[in-house]
């Protein structure tokens, strides 16, 4: 893959990032684009529970690269993105700023449609933060043990989700 390729991607991913952390403060309430954009929350985790923590966009790229790479070898280096941003602490800033601004997205939408309880949805925030900011996690001795119950609640917490916005939209 050459480097203009890799940046193009790069630069996809980060303005699909943008949009997907913006949305609630940006665009008013439509029932259909808000259960789309909750359902589009929840896919995003799933597929990184069900691909070894990776991002599907971040793999794609790392596999071009290097046809050895193995799904879930780096699932934390998004270096598609990161190629991006003139060195690790700028980028590290970008992604903390970022998350907190989607998560305040996420309440703006939710509290506007009233799709999902509130206490589910502030627990299921809190376990997708634990998850997105305790990177060692599925190294760790306790997540031998404890990962793949982690794991499967955050799985149903997520299919509670969409199950509860397609419930709308219908």
């Amino acid at each position: 893959m050459n480097d203009n390729t890799k940046k193009i991607i790069g630069y996809l991913h980060l303005i699909l990032g943008i949009i997907k952390y913006t949305y609630g403060y940006i665009f008013s309430s439509i029932l259909l684009f808000d259960s789309i954009y909750l359902i589009i929350f929840s896919l995003i985790p799933l597929s990184w529970i069900f691909c070894k923590g990776e991002c599907i966009i971040s793999y794609f790229v790392k596999k071009y690269e290097n046809s050895n790479y193995k799904l879930g070898d780096k699932p934390f280096h998004h270096k598609d993105i990161y190629d991006l941003f003139s060195n690790k602490i700028v980028y590290i800033f970008f992604s903390n700023i970022t998350t907190f601004i989607y998560i305040g997205s996420l309440i703006i939408v939710n509290n506007r449609t009233n799709i999902i309880p509130k206490y589910i949805f502030y627990i299921t925030i809190l376990l997708l933060l634990l998850y997105i900011y305790d990177m060692d996690l599925y190294k760790s001795y306790y997540s031998n043990l404890y990962f793949p119950y982690f794991q499967i609640i955050v799985t149903i917490m997520l299919l509670y989700i969409i199950f509860n916005c397609i419930k709308k939209i219908i």
